[in-house]
């Protein structure tokens, strides 16, 4: 019970579902928004959760292979129109999952440089896994070119369950 101190923050290490379930390797704050409230809500109290580390000690987390060629934004947000085209069978992982915008920052290997943001680009997910079943059971991801399934851009190979 260390990480509910009582002042309204929670700090515990957990699971966290976005396309894959991935388990954040620090520990996760929450806070209680409006805690005056009756029913005050607990937020997530951080700016991205983390994916894992990046390669090194023979670890590559999520490691998925681009099934076909594709343009990604150059940078969170993508406003500048500056884009990245990878062509298939580049392998790239997942690094950050920045809450704001729902941006990830995604990681690929260029002539095996594992240089940290060296080599990163980015896409917006639309629609987290379990947030739409129905319609969207995989989740729904934003690249340039428009919305695509991530199975389609990066192949079956996702992490689920804790």
């Amino acid at each position: 019970m260390d990480g509910i101190r009582g002042d309204g923050i929670i700090q515990l290490s957990a699971y966290h579902n976005v396309l894959e379930t991935c388990e954040e390797m620090r520990k996760m704050t929450w806070r209680l928004e409006n805690p005056e409230d009756l029913h005050a809500e607990l937020v997530l109290d951080l700016p991205y959760l983390d994916f894992g580390e990046m390669p090194g000690r023979n670890r590559i987390p999520g490691l998925k292979v681009l099934k076909q060629d594709t343009v990604f934004y150059q940078n969170k947000g993508g406003e500048d129109g500056a884009t990245v085209t990878l062509p298939a069978g580049t392998e790239v992982w997942f690094r950050r999952y920045y809450l704001e915008g729902r941006w990830i920052e995604m990681v690929y290997d260029e002539g095996g440089v594992y240089e940290e943001g060296a080599q990163s680009v980015w896409f917006q997910v639309v629609v987290e896994i379990e947030e739409n079943i129905g319609e969207y059971p995989y989740g729904l991801i934003r690249l340039p070119d428009g919305e695509i399934a991530p199975r389609d851009c990066f192949g079956g190979n996702y992490i689920w369950g804790g």
